[in-house]
């Protein structure tokens, strides 16, 4: 008799394999790092597993090292942020465990980071200073009016008095971590007007142009009232200044920059200098960076009811780049999801603010962008302006694809900021005109403010109505252009839902996408996926009238996706995350195997069929470093797992 077969017999039926018990528990990978010098980690084996047969043990180090050793010590050649993964294969039973730990020690440049400062006023301009001032960082700013800036130290000019809820974001990049670390900070800042002589006197911005070997060409737009002298300061973000009127800048390197202009307006008789200082961020290229032309931030939201608003990332980034996201939902909260909700404390207008970061394959560089929105917050919480401050405006037709608009707010506002709908506005007061450049359908938008009497509150409120300009009587509310649809995958059902009132019209589709048609219920087919505006236009002959009216929506169009499992069935992947192979196994995977790969758009990337007899080798080094979906399909079973490639 074999007793060393017996041996392993009796073990094995005393753990009741012939019961399957589940690998789960027999086999438990796990391990614990210290580290012996500078560079230098030991690693001390705390798996269990079955001892007969003897398991194999497989160790990948996170920079590309490997050992087949029970307790191996490895030595690194740098120090930095490594994944250390332990597989335990015992039979067809493999389990894994993954460590992330900093090697080499030294000053975490995070630790320093703290987001703090101090604010001052002189009328209602708000001078804001940093406590931790360095190029080390970057610096995002929303004054709490809709406006955003940027600098350690910036200034801003408010249009009216009140408290205005200032933030502050600072980040850093992490050189031993290889990550970027963040920090914020929010307090309620009070700027007092009172009809000083620099309210309206001038107010300074700029745009600026890429002429190409880093060279940047830099155009002086600020507006001053007649009869004023001015003069100015521009400040370029690389530590460099200049006092003329149009400069132009070449930069040491390509980037984005935060670029300053400051206009000082001397006023005449008196011994006041009102100042105005406008930042913007200045993308340099022409050095050939690998952050050039690699995405950009954007984001829609809608107001989800009782003070949730739901955000839809529509930022763009290259091919085969990694990606993370910050938001800022400017009350102080953020996220890193990729379409985050968020539940607002009160209504109100918030300055939300989307930065997507991007990893570039086979360098240290990681390139971000920031985009910023104004988000209108109604729905429910109960707060005190609710019950304070009213804003309502009425509006009607002024001459040819002109409106005439006048606010009713209660009590009387102490300020207005109109948006028209056609990418203006204006702040002049609470009633006036505005012409557009043509017929068509617009959302009119007024934003009052109330300072309430004796406190540091200020309430806002913001109100939208839709105007249609053009057309007049007889063609006045006798049409009016609506539709639905439906989605499956990329393909969209369009449905018909105007009112007519009994006039036979015609229909005229546009999908958003450069598609037309002239159906009345339309069906179309798109691309690719994505964010479109498709429109209907309907439009009938009324008497000696061309009556028209058009009714457009964004809609979201997703590719349909394989929809993933609630289990991975017994599949097994390691190590996870993988570079560029991976081992997989689990129960029941014999024989003839399809491997489908997804990516997060549902789009099948990856399919190949193989024969199994357990664990399965694959390799994926073709494709880009991403999250993917495996769909594995044998026999009668069909499994998922998903998965991350590095």
């Amino acid at each position: 008799m074999n007793l060393r077969y017996s041996a392993a017999f009796c073990i094995l039926a005393a753990l009741g394999l012939h019961a399957q018990v589940p690998c789960d528990s027999l086999v438990h990978a796990y391990f614990t790092p210290v580290q012996n010098g500078t560079l230098s980690v030991s690693f001390t084996n705390n798996s269990i597993a079955p001892t007969t047969p003897a398991p194999t043990w497989w160790w990948e180090f996170g920079d590309g090292g490997t050992s087949p050793n029970f307790d191996p010590t490895h030595i690194y050649q740098q120090s930095g942020t490594y994944t250390v993964c332990l597989v335990v294969t015992w039979g067809n039973c493999t389990s894994t465990y993954c460590h992330e730990m900093l090697v080499g020690g030294g000053t975490n440049p995070c630790d320093s980071l703290k987001a703090a400062f101090s604010a001052s006023s002189i009328g209602l301009t708000g001078i804001f200073a940093n406590a931790l001032s360095s190029n080390s960082y970057t610096y995002h700013w929303t004054f709490g009016d809709g406006s955003v800036g940027y600098g350690a130290d910036p200034s801003h000019t408010y249009s009216a008095s009140g408290a205005y809820h200032v933030c502050l974001i600072m980040w850093a990049w992490n050189p031993l971590t290889q990550d970027t670390c963040f920090a914020d900070h929010c307090e309620w800042v009070t700027v007092q007007g009172g009809g000083v002589p620099c309210d309206s006197l001038g107010h300074a911005s700029f745009t600026y142009a890429n002429n190409g070997n880093l060279a940047v060409a830099f155009s002086n737009t600020s507006f001053h009232a007649t009869g004023t002298g001015t003069a100015y300061l521009w400040a370029f973000g690389d530590g460099s200044h200049s006092t003329l009127f149009d400069p132009s800048h070449t930069y040491a390197q390509s980037g984005t920059y935060t670029a300053c202009l400051t206009q000082y307006v001397w006023i005449l008789g008196t011994s006041d200098t009102c100042t105005s200082t406008y930042c913007h961020e200045v993308h340099v290229v022409g050095g050939g960076t690998p952050c050039d032309s690699l995405g950009h931030a954007s984001f829609t939201y809608a107001n989800n009811g009782n003070l949730a608003v739901a955000f839809s990332n529509t930022s763009f980034h290259a091919a085969g780049t990694g990606t993370a996201y910050l938001w800022s939902f400017g009350d102080g909260s953020h996220s890193t999801l990729f379409d985050p909700t968020h539940t607002y404390p009160q209504n109100g207008t918030y300055t939300a603010c989307l930065t997507q970061y991007v990893w570039i394959i086979g360098t240290t560089d990681t390139c971000s962008t920031t985009y910023c929105h104004i988000v209108h917050v109604d729905g429910g919480g109960g707060s005190l302006c609710d019950s304070l401050f009213t804003v309502d405006f009425t509006w009607g037709p002024s001459g040819t694809n002109g409106v005439f608009y006048s606010a009713n707010t209660t009590p009387f506002a102490g300020g207005w900021l109109w948006h028209f709908g056609d990418g203006t506005s204006s702040d002049a007061g609470p009633q006036g005109t505005h012409v557009y450049g043509g017929p068509g359908t617009f959302e009119l938008c007024l934003t009052a403010w109330y300072a309430i009497p004796g406190t540091s509150d200020t309430c806002t409120h913001t109100m939208c109505h839709w105007v249609i300009i053009g057309g007049g009587a007889p063609c006045d509310s006798s049409l009016s252009a609506y539709f639905t649809w439906e989605t499956i995958g990329l393909l969209i059902h369009f449905h018909d839902g105007s009112t007519t009132n009994g006039q036979s019209v015609s229909y005229s589709w546009a999908f958003g996408d450069g598609g037309y048609s002239s159906d009345q219920n339309a069906t179309h087919t798109y691309s690719q996926a994505g964010v479109y505006h498709p429109c209907l236009t309907i439009t009938t002959i009324n008497s000696l009238d061309t009556c028209s009216s058009t009714y457009c929506h964004e809609i979201h169009v997703l590719i349909e996706g394989i929809k993933e499992l609630g289990s991975t069935g017994g599949l097994i992947v390691a190590p996870q995350p993988f570079s560029d192979m991976f081992t997989l196994g689990g129960q029941g995977l014999e024989g003839e195997t399809r491997i489908m790969l997804y990516d997060a758009l549902g789009r099948l990337v990856d399919d190949r069929t193989v024969i199994a007899n357990g664990n399965i080798a694959l390799d994926y080094s073709a494709l880009p470093p991403a999250t993917y979906v495996m769909r594995v399909h044998n026999g009668d079973r069909d499994r998922t797992v998903r998965l991350m490639k590095r």
